[in-house]
């Protein structure tokens, strides 16, 4: 599944971008990073920081993300750093 489709169906988050594929010059992603879908109320909006302060589950976010070239691949590598939310100031 494309990463602009997980959106619509909401099953999980991408987080992190580039492009992956092929190696020598890539166009388009076939890798990704995945995690829980962004908590929603009950009428289906997103809920914001302050809602997400009182949830016993932690909700992560993407601080920075890249991709590398690999040495022998036919893709190229996706590396996110990852923290919760909140955390920051």
């Amino acid at each position: 599944m494309r990463g602009d489709r997980l959106r619509e169906v909401g099953l999980a988050r991408q987080v992190g971008e580039g492009e992956t594929f092929p190696s020598g010059a890539p166009s388009h992603r076939i890798d990704y990073f995945l995690t829980d879908p962004w908590p929603a109320g009950p009428d289906g909006s997103p809920l914001g920081l302050a809602d997400l302060a009182a949830s016993q589950v932690p909700v992560l976010r993407a601080r920075a993300w890249g991709v590398r070239e690999l040495v022998v691949s036919d893709h190229a590598a996706t590396w996110v750093d990852l923290e919760e939310v909140g955390q920051r100031a």
